[in-house]
C-alpha cells in the first residue's frame, strides 16, 4: 500500500506541472479591451487595417473610447481623419501628409438605437458600432503601408495623439496589386465615306499570355469616347 500511495502521489504531481505548464502558455482571450492615452484626446481605440487582394481595397476599423466621463459629449462634434504613409507615423511627419478620409466620431443615426445620449457614444459599453473605412490601393503597388488617425475638435483642431494599437498602426499592412495591363499600340483611322472610326490594338496577352480570357475573372477591354483628351 505504501508504494502504491507514493506512486499516486507521483502522478499527481506530474498532473499538477502539467496543468501549470498549460496555464502559463494558454492565450489570454475574452480580456476587454481598455483605453489607451487620456480620455480628454478623445484617441480612436484598436485600430486595425486589413488588405483584401481581391478587391485590392484595404479596410481600416476602429472604435470609439469607452470613458464614463464627461469628455464623451465631444464626440457629437468630433471628427476622425485617416492617414496612410510607407513610413510609421508619429506626431511630426504626419504634418506632410493628407488624410484620405473623415468620419463623425458619433452622431445620433449612427447610433443603434437612435440617440442622443453621450454615454451611447463609447466603444464597448455603449451602442456605437465602430468605424470603419476602406482605401483602394493603386495597381501595382507593392509594399508594406501605415495606418493613423487624429481626433478633430469642432473647430477642425486636430489631436495627434497617436498611441501604437489605439489610433496608430504599429505593424504595416502588406498591400499587393496587379499592375494595369492595358492595350498596346493603339491606333485609330477615320473613313468618312463611311462616317466610321476603326481602332486597332495588341491585347496585352498576345505579349504575355498571363492574363484569363475565360470565366468569371476574364479580362474584359472598355472603349471610351469623348471630344477631350
Amino acid at each position: 500500500m505504501g508504494i502504491k500511495s507514493t506512486e499516486l502521489g507521483g502522478t499527481q504531481k506530474a498532473v499538477f506541472l502539467v496543468l501549470c505548464m498549460l496555464l502559463a502558455i494558454a492565450p489570454l482571450s475574452n480580456v476587454s479591451a481598455e483605453d489607451i492615452g487620456s480620455p480628454a484626446s478623445l484617441q480612436a481605440q484598436d485600430i486595425n487595417a486589413i488588405f483584401d487582394p481581391l478587391s485590392e481595397t484595404t479596410s481600416i476599423t476602429w472604435r470609439n473610447i469607452d470613458s464614463s466621463g464627461t469628455e464623451l459629449q465631444g464626440l457629437f462634434d468630433a471628427t476622425y481623419n485617416v492617414y496612410r504613409s510607407s513610413e510609421p507615423i508619429d506626431s511630426v511627419n504626419i504634418l506632410n501628409l493628407t488624410a484620405f478620409a473623415s468620419v463623425s466620431a458619433c452622431t445620433p443615426v449612427s447610433l443603434n438605437p437612435i440617440s442622443t445620449n453621450p454615454f451611447d457614444c463609447r466603444g464597448i459599453n455603449g451602442t456605437h458600432s465602430g468605424h470603419s473605412v476602406s482605401y483602394l490601393v493603386s495597381p501595382g503597388f507593392n509594399g508594406s503601408t501605415y495606418y493613423a488617425i487624429t481626433t478633430a475638435n469642432e473647430t477642425g483642431v486636430e489631436n495627434y495623439e497617436l498611441d501604437f494599437n489605439a489610433s496608430n498602426l504599429f505593424e504595416p499592412v502588406s498591400e499587393i496589386t496587379t499592375p494595369v495591363r492595358t492595350p498596346y499600340n493603339l491606333a485609330s483611322s477615320f473613313d468618312s465615306s463611311q462616317s466610321k472610326t476603326t481602332l486597332q490594338w495588341v491585347n496585352y496577352n498576345d505579349i504575355f499570355p498571363i492574363l484569363p480570357e475565360t470565366g468569371d475573372n476574364a479580362y474584359q477591354i472598355n472603349i471610351w469616347r469623348t471630344d477631350s483628351q
